[in-house]
């Protein structure tokens, strides 16, 4: 966990969309958005360093951000979120033939 954003009281994760091949979208730690941009860990591992919310780094791949819907101090209220707005997209509509 990084102490700046312990200390500045800053949301430590984010609900977030990006731009890949296509839209991803999912939780992250808050320090892996920067600017406009959101970095992510290459090859193994990558379950370790979310855990870690380790800095990013030089050899990380940058995507293109397009939006943050929602931040938390918690984990668990990101991903609370994330699973509501893919249940809320997916489900078959009431009625529907």
């Amino acid at each position: 966990m990084t102490s700046a954003a312990v200390a500045t009281g800053s949301p430590l994760w984010s609900l977030a969309v990006w731009e890949e091949d296509r839209e991803e979208e999912g939780v992250l730690p808050t320090i892996w958005i920067q600017g406009n941009s959101v970095r992510w860990p290459r090859g193994k591992n990558i379950e370790r360093k979310l855990a870690e919310m380790c800095a990013p780094d030089c050899n990380w791949d940058t995507f293109p951000l397009v939006k943050v819907k929602f931040q938390s101090g918690m984990y668990q209220n990101a991903s609370i979120i994330e699973c509501f707005t893919f249940q809320l997209l997916f489900r078959p509509l009431q009625g529907s033939r």
